[in-house]
């Protein structure tokens, strides 16, 4: 049970995670602003090479640290056709013939869900709204995550040694990687429970 002391004042801890939330929300709209909209279109000249087309002549598609980000795209974008929930092959690899799926459904499930919530209240086509809303899923569950983090170190810890726990945890570069508005892909719903559980043990062991 939740007694008076669960809620002391723990400054240091909340206010070294709001500095790690607002580090984390800046790190992926300067991503954003960097690669996402403004990517650079080129064409090839005749002479065999490329110019670049500044401004671009139509809107430019969305970039992705790697092919997976597209592949999970079209699985999302399939479900909000009509496609299957568990989808077992992805076309866009493998062309003409296509490959098997043997990733894991709740990202689509979850970025198909996103889209169709923003799709309601802003009244526009889901299918539109796919690679807007997509790319923040995975930035979103790890703020959330930062903010459990916190509420578990700051039960057991000092309020110093918790900030600087949940700081350092904002800025490790594999996780930054994983839960990068420019990496969609099922990496952070892995590092989610992974993080959690294993703060849990760790805690869990360590007695009051």
């Amino acid at each position: 049970m939740w007694s008076k002391r669960h809620f002391r004042p723990c400054l240091p801890l909340w206010g070294l995670t709001l500095v790690s939330l607002f580090y984390w929300g800046s790190y992926n709209l300067l991503q954003q602003r960097a690669w996402y909209p403004n990517a650079v279109r080129s064409e090839a000249r005749v002479d065999g090479t490329f110019a670049d087309v500044v401004p671009p002549a139509a809107p430019l598609p969305p970039v992705f640290l790697d092919n997976d980000s597209l592949y999970w795209l079209q699985l999302a974008s399939e479900r909000l056709s009509g496609g299957p929930w568990r989808p077992h092959r992805i076309a866009a690899d493998n062309v003409p013939r296509g490959r098997p799926n043997h990733w894991s459904s709740p990202l689509v499930w979850l970025m198909a869900g996103t889209a169709r919530l923003a799709a309601f209240f802003t009244g526009r086509p889901a299918a539109q709204l796919l690679d807007v809303t997509t790319p923040w899923i995975n930035p979103g569950l790890f703020a959330l995550l930062l903010v459990a983090v916190a509420t578990l170190l700051g039960r057991r810890l000092p309020s110093w040694t918790a900030g600087w726990l949940v700081l350092s945890l904002a800025t490790l570069p594999p996780i930054m990687r994983s839960f990068s508005v420019l990496h969609v892909d099922h990496h952070g719903l892995i590092d989610l429970p992974a993080i959690l559980m294993m703060v849990c043990l760790l805690l869990g062991e360590s007695g009051p």
